[in-house]
C-alpha cells in the first residue's frame, strides 16, 4: 500500500524537491514561514518560502531499503537513515533539499513521529554545527504538523486529544514516557506553530488551539491531572511542566487570549474559578482539609484530605516523629509556592499576559468576597460559595512574594513610595464602593473626588436632588445634608488612569488577607482543638463501652489530622515573616497618609481626604496579622527586631489615640486588643525565649509611655455606648484587653506617673471608676448567680436512681448545660478578677478621687455587696465538687477586697461611714467573718490583719453612730427627702431638664453610667446640676436642730 509522506522545500533546490516532491501527489502546499526576500546563498540561487507537500510515494525516497545502509555522515547519525551520500563540508543551504528527503523518507516509514522527531532533535542538538542546527528546525517544524495535524502523519489517526496528552506526558520527564522534551525543542516548536497559517485555525491559531483550547489541549490534559491530585502526590513534574510552558512568550501570549485566563465574575464563580481557570487547579495543591456541600440539602461534610491521610494517619502519635512529618509537608507546600511564584513571574513578563495575570487575582479575590461578611463564619454550608481555603493561601502567598522587591519601607530605594492611593477608589480591579470608610461618607467621598470624573459627580449631585425633592414633596422627613467635609480644605482627587505594578502588588495582596482572612480561618483551627478537648473528656468517660470509646478515637485521630494540616501552614515561619512584612509596609503607608509628624502622636487634624477615604479593612489586615501571629507562634514576635516592634507601636497609638482618624469604636477597640498581644509572656502562653525584645518595647517606646494611659481610661469611657447592636459584648470585651495592658504597664515608673497625673482630671477619673465597679458587679452577678445552678446538676449527677431514670437525651442535654455553665462562670470570674486587681492598682496610687463625695459611698456599697455575696449567709449555695475546673477562688477574691478596702481605711473613720451607710448591703458579722478568714487561711501578714480588725471595729462605731443619728432625726421633712431613695439629702441638686430635686450622690452615680435625666431620658451631665444653696442650708439646720434636741433630751432624762 500506500504511504503517506511530506517532503520539505527549503533553501536552493527547491525546485527539483517540490518537482520530487509532487510527483503523484496532487496536492498543494501549505505556508510554513512567511515568504522571505531574495538572499544571496551558494551559487546565488534565491532562496524560496517553505512549503510542506503530502501524498508523496514512500518509495520515491528509499523506504525500507534505506534502513539497512550504514549511516556514515553526521546527517545520518542524526536522521538515523541513509546519509552517507550528504557530504557536510560545504554549506548547509546547498543540501537542505536533500535533507528535508532523507527526514521525509525516516518519518514515513517511522510508526511514531511525534517520538522520532523529539529524537531527532535531540540528536542534532549533540551534534551541533551548521548541520545539527538546521535538522533541529526541520525537526521542530515537522513536530508542529504531526502535533497539529497528525492524521496526516499516522496511519491511525490518534483520537482527539491524544496528541495533546502524549506533549504533557514528555513535559512530565518523570519518566512516565520514553522520551522527554529536550532543551530548546518546546520554544521551537511554539515558535514554528505561531508562525503557521493552515486551514481551520483561522479564528484561534495553532498555539491557542493545541496548547489552550478547553478541550483536547495540552493545558487541558494537564489541568484534568492536576485536578485531581493533592499535595501527597506526584504533582511536581506536572507542575514543571507548567512553568515550562508559561517561559515561552508565544504561550503566554496565547494565554492572554484564552477564555480560560481572560475571566470575569460573570463567567467564572468562586468555585469555577480554581476548578476551571489556566491558574485555578496549579494553584490548589494544598494540605488543608476541604469542606464538601450537598446544594440541594445544604449539608456540610467534612473531607479527610489525602495529606492528612498519607502523612498523619492513626498511630502517628510521638512527638518528635509528628513534627518531623510536619516539617516535611511544609517543606512540600513552600516549594509548591515558590514554583507557583516561578509561574507567574514568568507570565508578567508579557504585557498582555501580566494584565489578564492580574485580572485573575482580582476574580479570585472578588468572587470570594462572601468570606469578609459576619454570616459566614457561621454558617458552614456558605463554603459552597468560596473557593477552598488551601486554594486561597497559594494565592496570598504568591502575592505577597510579589511584593518582594518593595515590602521593606526602609530600603534606600523607596520603591514603596510609588503606591498611587487612588487605586482604591478606582473600579480599575474591584469595586470597594461598598467597603467602610475609616472617616468619611459615601457622599463624601462621591464629592471629593477629582471634578474631571463627571459621572460620578452627576452620580453625587443626582442623589442630592432626589434627597432634596424627597424633602420638599413631604414624602420623606427632613434631614440634614450630606456632610461636605469642610473641616477638609484639599483640593478634589484625582483618580490615576493607569496603575503601576507596585500598587497592583500591593492593593492586590493587602486586599487578599482581607478576603482570605487568616484569622478567621485560625478559628476552624482553634474549633478542632476545642472538639479534641471535648472528646478526651468523653473518652475518659467512656469507660464502660470499648465500641463507644473506639469510635470517639477514630473521631479524635481524624480531628487530630485535621489539625496537624492546619499547624503546616499556620505554623509556617516563612508565612507568618511575610505577612508581618506586609503589615509593616501597610502601617507606614497608613501614618504616611494621616501625615503622622515625626512624634507619631499626637495625628494632625483635620484628617486628611485621602485618609479619610481608606476602607477600613486596610487596618483590618494589618490588626488580624499580628493577631495571628501572636496566636500561632508567640516565639515570632519575641524575636522581631525592636525597630519593627516600634513601628507596630506607633501605628497602633497613632490611631487608638485618635477619634478623628478612627470613628469606629470597635475599630479603636480592636488596635487596643492587639497591643495587649504585645505583652511577653510565660510558656504557658508558647512563648520560649521569656519575651524577648518584647520585654522592653513599652519601656522604650516613647509614645507609648506618653499617651497609652491616657489613651486608655478615655477609650475605657468612650467604648460605654457604640451604637452597636452587640455594644454590651464589645465594650466587655475590649476592657479585658485593656486591664492585661494597665496591669502590665503599671509596674514601670514612667506609666504609673502617667496614671497618677490622669486621676487629677477627677470628672473624667471618677466616671472611668464607676464603670469599672459596674462592669465588676455584674460579671460577679453573672458567675455567682450561675454556680448554684452547677451544683444542683452536680448533686443530680450523683443521685444515681434519679440520673439513670434519665433517657440518653436528657443526659446529654444535662452535660451540655452543665458545660455551658462553667465555661460562662470562668468567663465573667477571669474578668471581674482581673478587674478587681485594676480597682486595687488605682485604690493603691491613686486615692484621692475614690474619697471624694462622687465616689467614696459608691465604693462602700461595692465592698459590702461583693464581700456579701462571696462569705455572707448563702455561702454553702457557691460549694462545687471542682471549684478550680471554674476558675472559683473565693480566698483569693477576698483577698483583693480586703486589699482594696484597706487601701481606701487610710481616711479610716470616713470610709467607714461609707460602708455602714447602705443598711441594705452592710452586715458586721461578714466583716468578722473575713477577718477570721484571712487569719485562719494566712492570707496576709499580721500587720494587715491587725488593721483590718481595727477598721471593723471603727465600722461597728459608726454604725453606732448612724442608728443614734436616725432616732435623732426622728421623721424627716419630705423636701429633705431624695425623691428617688427617700432617704435624708445632704447635698441636693436641681436636675434643669426635669425640674427635680435629687441628693448629688444620687444622681452623680446615675449620670457616670448614663448621661441621662432619671425621669425624663433626656441628655444630663453633671456639669449641668444646679447646686440648692438655700435647701442645703436648712438640712443642715434641721440636722443641728433635731441632733441639739436629742442631746437635750438625753441630758434631762440622765439628770
Amino acid at each position: 500500500g500506500k504511504a503517506r509522506c511530506l517532503a520539505l522545500a527549503v533553501g536552493e533546490g527547491g525546485a527539483q524537491a517540490r518537482s520530487a516532491a509532487s510527483r503523484g501527489c496532487g496536492i498543494g502546499g501549505y505556508l510554513l514561514d512567511p515568504p522571505r526576500g531574495p538572499e544571496k546563498s551558494g551559487g546565488g540561487a534565491a532562496r524560496g518560502a517553505e512549503f510542506v507537500f503530502f501524498g508523496a510515494e514512500r518509495e520515491d525516497f528509499g523506504g525500507e531499503a534505506a534502513e539497512g545502509r550504514i549511516m556514515a555522515s553526521a546527517v545520518g547519525r542524526m536522521l538515523k537513515t541513509s546519509g552517507g551520500d550528504i557530504p557536510t563540508d560545504g554549506p548547509v543551504a546547498a543540501q537542505r533539499s536533500r535533507i528535508d528527503q532523507c527526514l521525509v523518507s525516516a518519518l514515513s516509514a517511522h510508526s511514531d513521529p511525534l517520538t522520532y522527531l523529539v529524537e531527532t532533535y535531540a540528536r542534532a542538538q549533540r551534534e551541533g554545527g551548521e548541520y545539527g542546527e538546521y535538522v533541529q528546525k526541520v525537526s521542530a517544524a515537522f513536530s508542529a504538523l504531526v502535533l497539529l495535524q497528525p492524521a496526516q502523519f499516522y496511519v491511525a489517526p490518534p483520537k482527539h486529544g491524544e496528541a495533546a496528552k502524549r506533549m504533557v506526558d514528555m513535559l512530565r520527564d518523570d519518566g512516565s514516557h520514553p522520551v522527554s522534551l529536550p532543551r530548546g525543542y518546546l520554544a521551537a516548536v511554539l515558535d514554528k506553530m505561531q508562525s503557521l497559517k493552515l486551514p481551520g485555525y483561522e479564528q484561534w491559531g495553532p498555539v491557542d488551539t493545541f496548547f489552550l483550547s478547553p478541550n483536547g489541549s495540552v493545558v487541558a490534559a494537564l489541568i484534568g491531572e492536576l485536578q485531581k491530585m493533592s499535595l501527597a502526590d506526584m504533582y511536581q513534574p506536572l507542575l514543571q511542566a507548567f512553568v515550562s510552558l508559561v517561559q515561552h512568550k508565544p504561550f503566554t501570549a496565547a494565554a492572554a487570549r484564552s477564555p480560560l485566563l481572560a475571566i470575569t465574575n460573570k463567567t467564572h464563580n468562586a468555585r469555577s474559578v480554581e476548578l476551571a481557570s489556566l491558574l485555578g487547579p496549579v494553584f490548589r495543591l494544598s494540605c488543608l482539609p476541604e469542606v464538601s456541600v450537598n446544594m440541594v440539602t445544604g449539608e456540610v461534610t467534612h473531607v479527610r484530605g489525602a495529606v492528612a491521610e498519607a502523612y498523619f494517619a492513626d498511630g502517628l502519635r510521638r512527638r518528635g516523629e509528628i513534627m518531623h512529618t510536619v516539617d516535611n509537608v511544609r517543606v512540600n507546600l513552600r516549594g509548591m509556592q515558590t514554583t507557583l511564584v516561578q509561574a507567574v513571574k514568568a507570565m508578567l513578563k508579557d504585557k498582555e499576559a501580566q494584565e489578564q495575570v492580574f485580572n485573575w487575582f482580582a476574580v479570585v479575590l472578588t468572587s470570594n468576597v462572601i468570606r469578609t461578611q459576619e454570616v459566614y463564619q457561621y454558617h458552614e454550608h456558605l463554603a459552597a460559595r468560596s473557593s477552598s481555603n488551601g486554594f486561597l493561601i497559594n494565592v496570598l502567598s504568591v502575592l505577597i512574594s510579589l511584593c518582594a522587591p518593595f515590602i521593606d519601607p526602609d530600603d534606600p530605594k523607596k520603591l514603596h513610595m510609588k503606591i498611587d492611593f487612588t487605586y482604591l477608589l478606582s473600579k480599575h480591579r474591584f469595586d470597594l464602593s461598598k467597603e467602610t470608610r475609616v472617616v468619611a461618607s459615601d457622599d463624601e467621598v462621591a464629592s471629593w473626588i477629582d471634578p474631571r470624573n463627571q459621572a460620578r459627580i452627576q452620580q453625587y449631585r443626582q442623589a442630592n436632588a432626589a434627597a432634596e425633592a424627597a424633602r420638599s414633596s413631604g414624602s420623606a422627613p427632613a434631614a440634614a445634608p450630606a456632610p461636605a467635609a469642610s473641616a477638609v480644605t484639599e483640593d478634589e482627587i484625582e483618580i490615576s488612569e493607569s496603575f503601576g505594578t507596585i500598587s497592583e502588588f500591593f492593593f492586590l495582596t493587602l486586599y487578599a488577607i482581607h478576603v482570605v482572612g487568616p484569622c478567621r480561618m485560625l478559628k476552624d483551627y482553634h474549633k478542632c482543638s476545642n472538639e479534641l478537648y471535648r472528646m478526651q473528656q468523653q473518652m475518659q468517660a467512656a469507660t464502660d463501652s470499648i465500641m463507644e470509646a473506639m469510635k470517639i478515637e477514630g473521631d479524635m485521630n481524624q480531628l487530630f489530622e485535621k489539625r496537624l494540616c492546619y499547624e503546616v501552614v499556620f505554623q509556617d515561619l516563612t508565612l507568618l515573616d511575610d505577612l508581618l512584612k506586609m503589615a509593616r509596609l501597610a502601617s507606614r503607608w497608613l501614618l504616611r497618609l494621616a501625615n503622622a509628624p515625626a512624634n507619631i502622636v499626637p495625628l494632625p487634624t483635620p484628617a486628611t481626604k485621602m485618609f479619610c477615604m481608606v476602607p477600613e479593612f486596610c487596618f483590618q489586615v494589618i490588626l488580624d496579622t499580628i493577631k495571628l501571629v501572636a496566636q500561632t507562634m508567640p516565639p515570632v514576635l519575641e524575636l522581631l527586631p525592636l525597630p519593627i516592634l516600634h513601628d507596630f507601636c506607633n501605628f497602633l497609638m497613632a490611631f487608638a489615640s485618635s477619634h478623628e482618624h478612627i470613628k469606629s469604636p470597635h475599630l479603636r477597640g480592636k488596635i487596643l486588643e492587639v497591643m495587649s498581644y504585645l505583652i511577653p509572656k510565660g510558656r504557658n502562653h508558647g512563648f520560649e525565649h521569656e519575651g524577648g525584645n518584647l520585654c522592653t518595647l513599652f519601656q522604650e517606646h516613647t509614645v507609648s509611655v506618653n499617651s497609652l494611659i491616657p489613651t486608655l481610661t478615655q477609650f475605657y469611657i468612650d467604648i460605654e455606648v457604640t451604637g452597636s447592636h452587640n455594644q454590651f459584648y464589645e465594650k466587655h470585651q475590649y476592657r479585658a484587653y485593656m486591664g492585661d495592658l494597665l496591669l502590665y504597664v503599671a509596674q514601670f515608673p514612667n506609666y504609673l506617673a502617667s496614671i497618677q497625673k490622669e486621676s487629677a482630671n477627677m470628672d473624667k477619673f471618677i466616671r472611668l471608676v464607676s464603670m469599672m465597679l459596674n462592669d465588676i458587679t455584674l460579671h460577679l452577678d453573672e458567675a455567682l448567680d450561675r454556680i448554684p445552678k452547677i451544683r444542683k446538676l452536680e448533686m443530680d449527677k450523683l443521685n444515681a436512681a434519679e440520673w439513670e431514670a434519665k433517657t440518653d437525651e436528657e443526659k446529654e442535654e444535662a452535660d451540655k448545660e452543665l458545660s455551658r455553665l462553667e465555661n460562662d462562670v470562668n468567663h465573667y470570674l477571669r474578668v471581674s478578677t482581673q478587674s478587681l486587681k485594676v480597682m486595687r492598682l488605682l485604690t493603691e496610687k491613686t486615692l484621692a478621687p475614690f474619697l471624694s463625695d462622687d465616689l467614696i459611698y459608691r465604693m462602700g456599697v461595692f465592698i459590702n455587696s461583693v464581700i456579701g455575696k462571696i462569705a455572707g449567709k448563702k455561702t454553702m449555695e457557691l460549694k462545687v465538687s471542682n471549684p478550680e475546673k471554674i476558675g472559683f477562688k473565693p480566698k483569693d477574691l477576698l483577698t483583693i477586697l480586703s486589699e482594696v478596702t484597706m487601701n481606701l481605711a487610710v481616711s479610716e473613720k470616713q470610709f467607714a461611714m461609707a460602708v455602714v451607710k447602705d443598711a441594705g448591703f452592710y452586715d458586721h458579722k461578714t466583716l468578722v467573718k473575713v477577718s477570721n478568714l484571712l487569719s485562719t487561711h494566712a492570707l496576709k501578714d499580721v500587720d494587715f490583719i491587725r488593721r483590718f480588725v481595727k477598721f471593723t471595729a471603727t465600722c461597728k462605731e459608726c454604725e453606732t453612730e448612724a442608728m443614734e443619728l436616725d432616732d435623732a432625726l426622728g421623721e424627716v421633712p419630705e423636701e429633705f427627702e431624695d425623691t428617688l431613695t427617700n432617704e435624708l439629702m445632704k447635698d441636693p441638686v436641681l436636675l434643669p431638664t426635669s425640674g427635680n430635686i435629687l441628693d448629688r450622690t444620687t444622681v452623680v452615680r446615675h449620670l457616670l453610667s448614663d448621661e441621662t435625666d432619671p425621669f425624663n431620658r433626656q441628655r444630663l451631665t453633671i456639669d449641668m446640676l444646679e447646686p440648692q444653696v438655700e435647701l442645703k442650708q436648712r438640712i443642715q439646720e434641721f440636722i443641728a436642730k433635731r441632733k441639739l434636741d436629742a442631746s437635750t433630751g438625753s441630758a434631762l432624762s440622765e439628770s
